[in-house]
């Protein structure tokens, strides 16, 4: 591959922003990767500044995740009772309609809860 700036210079990477590639000559090394120098640097560096924050928010996330979804749980073992132990006829389809949302509810948290416990190594 050759460097997009300069045809004749062969490319040692992509700039991570517009994906051409470049030279020595070219290339600004910055912590998300390579970029354009003087072009794309401070639009790399923002990219790489948003994942960062991403990731420190989700790490965040996590105790609240756990605390949902056993609220979610606990009510969906709660209306599952009282819909079966309740005698009016009215009210119980209406129980098992709030145990049918808490338990979406309930499903809509497992692929976070196992991937809390499922973490891959970093290399």
């Amino acid at each position: 591959m050759k460097c997009f700036y300069h045809p004749q210079a062969d490319a040692v990477g992509l700039c991570k922003h517009c994906m051409r590639g470049v030279c020595t000559a070219c290339a600004a090394e910055r912590d998300g990767g390579l970029a354009c120098r003087g072009r794309h640097e401070s639009d790399v560096d923002q990219v790489s500044a948003l994942i960062r924050r991403n990731v420190q928010v989700g790490v965040k996330s996590r105790p609240i995740s756990l605390i949902s979804f056993a609220v979610f749980v606990t009510a969906l073992i709660t209306l599952l009772y009282l819909a079966a132990n309740e005698e009016n006829q009215n009210v119980r389809p209406m129980l098992y309609m709030l145990a049918a949302f808490s338990f979406v509810a309930v499903l809509g948290q497992v692929p976070v809860i196992r991937s809390m416990f499922t973490r891959k190594p970093r290399r």
